[in-house]
């Protein structure tokens, strides 16, 4: 025989809206500063740890087209009202899709055939059908995102389908479902494996205690970190959309050239895909813009300091930033007028580095300066 269901007296019931009163409540003991600093300090080891993984996985491939990929999930996480946060999920879920998917293929195909002639139509067929399918992929991963940050809020593969309809790309409901499984499957399901930027933003604000204040006159007002977090992400924004602009500033402030040649290309892929750099040098600049060179000093200090990041780095890569933004050099601040260093991330390089850098420049100087790649984007 079933249980009856028991319901609560008028007398219990006074009770227990009595006792749920918010008056009753205890106050809360919130976390100190020694707390947080300790939790902030473990995050900021944990994306340490993860971005250094993801420049290794990245080495001697392809780097993405960054700008393209920002450019049209911007404007689909635009079209579709989703969070902030999804434009920057989905680009970290097409990045380690796109990376892990064409590793696949080429060793599929691979081990099919031994002769090179068979494995260049191979990788030519691998590339048209990836860049066929880009919008797709691309699409599939902001719905993905869109359910890991709202469950109300979400892309539906029917509204995807519309969408791409626009766009001359005709897939059906189904296709577009296949492609979710295909990119979750491609992933192990790990959705959160790394960290969007995001987290990287307000990981790198948090931690740096004492760094946001200003002093105006003989006053020291200061800055809420809710300030530094927004110009940071409108930084970061523009560091995305305009990916190739940044670093081609930041190669020729390494080496006095203006575009990337291929063969260096290897070498920089762990640079341009260095997700705790961009973001130091996008918290950095934010520092300037609200409170000047002393923030910006402060800031760059503490960034660089506690996460053990070569400071000439993030200088150089905030001055780019400041650059592509709009902001005139004769303002940019004193922490920011730095020499040009022989090659970011590499620290102060030994002279052999240098030597070695030079030859590489001279032996490359015509196609560098051909007037018809000064405007191509890495």
């Amino acid at each position: 025989m079933a249980d009856k269901l028991v319901t609560p007296d008028d007398d219990t019931k006074a009770k227990i809206c009595e006792t749920t009163t918010f008056s009753s409540f205890q106050p809360c003991d919130f976390w100190t500063d020694e707390e947080l600093a300790v939790y902030v300090h473990q995050t900021s080891m944990l994306l340490k740890a993860e971005n250094e993984r993801e420049k290794n996985e990245v080495k001697n491939m392809e780097v993405l087209n960054n700008g393209a990929l920002a450019d049209f999930m911007f404007s689909a996480s635009e079209k579709f009202k989703l969070e902030p946060e999804c434009k920057y999920i989905a680009m970290d879920l097409f990045s380690r899709f796109m990376t892990k998917h064409s590793v696949s293929l080429v060793e599929q195909s691979f081990a099919k055939t031994k002769k090179s002639e068979k494995r260049k139509k191979l990788l030519k067929e691998i590339r048209r059908r990836m860049k066929c399918l880009s919008p797709l992929r691309a699409l599939t991963c902001l719905m993905i995102a869109s359910k890991l940050v709202s469950v109300h809020s979400t892309v539906t593969p029917s509204s995807l389908k519309d969408y791409m309809k626009k766009m001359e790309c005709n897939f059906s409901i189904k296709q577009i479902a296949r492609s979710e499984i295909r990119v979750l499957e491609e992933l192990n399901f790990k959705c959160f494996h790394t960290h969007s930027l995001m987290v990287y933003i307000g990981v790198l604000v948090a931690g740096s205690f004492g760094s946001w204040k200003v002093r105006i006159k003989q006053e020291v007002k200061k800055v809420e970190y809710e300030d530094v977090f927004d110009k940071s992400m409108k930084l970061l924004d523009i560091a995305c959309l305009q990916s190739g602009k940044l670093y081609n500033e930041l190669f020729f402030l390494a080496t006095g050239s203006r575009n990337i040649p291929d063969h260096l290309w290897p070498e920089w892929c762990p640079i341009m895909t260095d997700r705790l750099l961009l973001a130091a040098a996008a918290v950095t600049a934010a520092g300037w813009l609200l409170g000047g060179d002393a923030m910006c000093e402060s800031t760059a200090t503490g960034i660089t300091s506690n996460l053990h990041l070569n400071s000439e780095d993030v200088v150089s890569l905030t001055a780019c930033l400041l650059r592509i933004s709009g902001i005139s050099l004769e303002i940019t601040p004193h922490a920011l007028k730095t020499e040009p260093i022989s090659s970011p991330g590499l620290g102060k390089s030994s002279p052999t580095r240098k030597r070695k850098y030079a030859k590489k420049r001279k032996k490359s100087t015509p196609s560098i300066f051909d007037s018809s790649s000064e405007g191509n984007s890495p």
